[in-house]
């Protein structure tokens, strides 16, 4: 029985791969019909300029830390680069960067943080965001996708996608017309219904 199963199962698969052709095109087709499968995540490359406040700070104290934040903003809406400004009044750890954060995914910083720089337009300075333990301003200098996958790099896992489902269909298909072909007489009475 074992063998004969394997004699079928090797007849249907012959049967199978004889039909079932994938070309270079129908790759290339299916890499840009589906760009969700192959693209990364949305990047986007981050200035910062820090302020220490805590959280537990006076009014007095926070309304100092605002007006230092607000005079950041002037010289920045005055044309001053802003890693220039980043160097000389930040107290984050990327200030003798100029801030330069780099390349921040989300899920990577802050939620408050995160929200704003993800809806910054590229050149675009914050206002005063207030998170942690300090007020920040951020810059967004650039967008991209990262860690996206070139045509190359997918080519054959596509291809094995399209044999797979092109082998499952001819299969049915073929099984299909088996069934339609064939006489059963049922011989068990129970399974005459």
């Amino acid at each position: 029985q074992i063998r004969r199963e394997l004699e079928t199962y090797q007849v249907l698969q012959a049967k199978v791969r004889a039909k079932v052709k994938v070309g270079d095109d129908d790759l290339k087709n299916y890499y840009q019909t589906h760009p969700q499968e192959f693209g990364g995540d949305a990047e986007v490359h981050v200035l910062h300029i820090f302020l220490p406040l805590s959280e537990e700070a006076s009014k007095a104290d926070e309304a100092k830390a605002r007006a230092a934040g607000e005079r950041v903003l002037q010289r920045l809406k005055t044309g001053e680069d802003f890693r220039t400004v980043a160097r000389e009044v930040s107290k984050g750890p990327s200030a003798h960067d100029g801030g330069d954060l780099g390349w921040l995914r989300r899920g990577t910083i802050q939620k408050e943080l995160e929200d704003v720089a993800f809806s910054l337009k590229d050149g675009q300075v914050s206002g005063l965001v207030r998170a942690g333990a300090g007020l920040h301003v951020l810059e967004v200098t650039g967008r991209r996708v990262g860690g996206a996958r070139s045509f190359d790099d997918a080519k054959e896992e596509i291809r094995n996608r399209l044999l797979e489902e092109q082998v499952n269909q001819t299969r049915q298909q073929i099984l299909d017309e088996l069934r339609r072909g064939a006489v059963i007489e049922v011989k068990i009475p129970e399974l005459r219904s």
